[in-house]
């Protein structure tokens, strides 16, 4: 069985941004485009964690590199990788917070971020 692979696209973008990746890696994943409207990047990863059962590959493309990185500080035990488009590569800016939101993530405690 092929991977799940969780493409997440940038702002104003839908699943059209990936036609041509999808096509290129169809024999490698299985893919598909989850494309979260929440207003903070957390409410955005748990979007993408409910969408999706199991472990998985999470990519994102600008904003959507932002949440597949969130999504891979709040359930590292899921994600198998994590593929960044034209997004930041570094860390969170406060690296602390982000394990803290991770660890309140992964304890059901995401209403108090």
């Amino acid at each position: 069985m092929k991977p799940l692979l969780a493409m997440i696209p940038a702002l104003c973008c839908n699943e059209k941004l990936y036609t041509q990746v999808a096509a290129g890696i169809a024999d490698l994943v299985e893919h598909r485009t989850i494309n979260p409207a929440w207003d903070t990047l957390e409410a955005c990863a748990q979007d993408v964690l409910a969408a999706i059962e199991g472990r998985f590959l999470v990519m994102g493309t600008a904003f959507g590199g932002d949440v597949a990185r969130e999504v891979a500080l709040a359930a590292p035990e899921r994600v198998l990788g994590f593929w960044n488009i034209g997004a930041g590569a570094s860390a969170p800016a406060d690296p602390a917070a982000g394990r803290r939101r991770g660890e309140l993530l992964r304890s059901g405690r995401g209403e108090e971020l």
